[in-house]
Order: structure tokens, then C-alpha cells, then sequence
């Protein structure tokens, strides 16, 4: 691994892809039987890859535009590595939105989750009833603060590593292709069963 878009993309696909087999479980084998399940795993795989390569696409920017004299500071390494853990921190705030919407509704988040920003006193006075919320976003935080922790061998000398005009080009031309070529190559009717 050379650049840190490759462990963004990384990092990404492993919470996705983790998600996605714990909502499976969720679902139970009597509704969802094990013969199906590799089909369901590669066409989650399929999403899980689009989506983590569009999470990469700014990184591949920011690599591209930072100046070389900022990589080795400390500033730097400290404040990718706030950024690193907010990231965790958001997807793993998705992951636990993800399993309770499933556990409600036993679907993944969709219009219903829409309708109910329209109301958005309510449900989160809902929320705020039925979830231990503060336990739920420490969890996350220390969660997430270790994995950062974990990364930090990875991580920092990736962030001081210096990049050549070539491969800065090369990042910008990525970053700026990676979300539209990602929007053409994948449709929700992918999802859908064969007739």
C-alpha cells in the first residue's frame, strides 16, 4: 500500500463490507437460507466497492494538492489523524444506524428514514427513549480512537511519504474520475434477483 487512498478505500470497504454480513445474520437463516447467501455477498461486495472507491476519491485530491513541506509536520500528523478517527467515527455511526433501522424495519435505510426527518422531534425523542445513546456514541468514540491508534504505524508514514508531480497528477486524475465512473457502473437494479 502506497498512498493513504488505498487504506481509506480499505478501511471503507471493511465497515461496509462487515455491515453488511451482520445485517445478514441479523436477518436470520429461516428468512434469508445460506444458499443465497453467496449472491448476496458478491453483489454487496459489488456496492461496497463502488461506494469505498467514492469515499477515496477527495482523499486522492487532498493527496494530490497538499504541499510537500506539510507531510513530515506534526500539526499534520495530528490533524490527519483526528480526521482518520471522525471518519471511523462516521461510519461506524452508520453501521449502528444501519443495524437498528434493520432491526425496526428489516430493511436497509431508505425513504422511510427520509419521511422521518420530516418529523425529526418525535423520532429523535424515540430514539433517545428506546437506544442508550451516550453509551453509543462512546462506544464509537473509543472504538474508533483505538483503530486509530492501531492504524498509526500504517497511517503516518503514508501521510509523510512525499509524492511526485507525476503521481499527483495521476491522484487528481482519480479523485475526479472515481465518482462518476462509480455512479455509471452501479444501479440499484443490480440488486435485484435474476428472472
Amino acid at each position: 500500500m502506497r498512498h493513504m487512498p488505498l487504506l481509506i478505500f480499505f478501511i471503507t470497504l471493511i465497515v461496509f463490507s462487515l455491515t453488511r454480513t451482520t445485517l445478514m445474520f441479523l436477518t436470520g437463516m429461516e428468512v434469508l437460507p445460506p444458499p443465497l447467501w453467496p449472491m448476496i455477498l458478491i453483489k454487496g461486495l459489488w456496492f461496497d466497492l463502488l461506494v469505498s472507491a467514492v469515499f477515496a476519491s477527495p482523499v486522492c485530491l487532498y493527496e494530490a494538492l497538499v504541499p510537500t513541506r506539510w507531510r513530515s509536520k506534526g500539526w499534520h500528523q495530528k490533524a490527519g489523524s483526528l480526521w482518520l478517527w471522525g471518519l471511523l467515527s462516521f461510519l461506524l455511526f452508520v453501521s449502528v444506524v444501519e443495524a437498528a433501522f434493520w432491526i425496526e424495519f428489516s430493511t436497509r435505510i431508505n425513504f422511510i428514514a427520509v419521511d422521518y426527518l420530516l418529523y425529526t422531534n418525535e423520532v429523535i425523542g424515540d430514539i433517545h427513549e428506546s437506544y442508550p445513546l451516550g453509551w453509543i456514541f462512546f462506544s464509537i468514540s473509543v472504538v474508533s480512537a483505538v483503530a486509530v491508534r492501531l492504524l498509526r504505524p500504517i497511517a503516518r508514514p503514508l501521510a509523510a511519504r512525499p509524492v511526485s508531480k507525476r503521481t499527483r497528477a495521476r491522484l487528481i486524475a482519480v479523485g475526479l474520475a472515481l465518482p462518476p465512473l462509480c455512479f455509471a457502473l452501479g444501479n440499484i437494479d443490480q440488486m435485484s434477483p435474476p428472472v
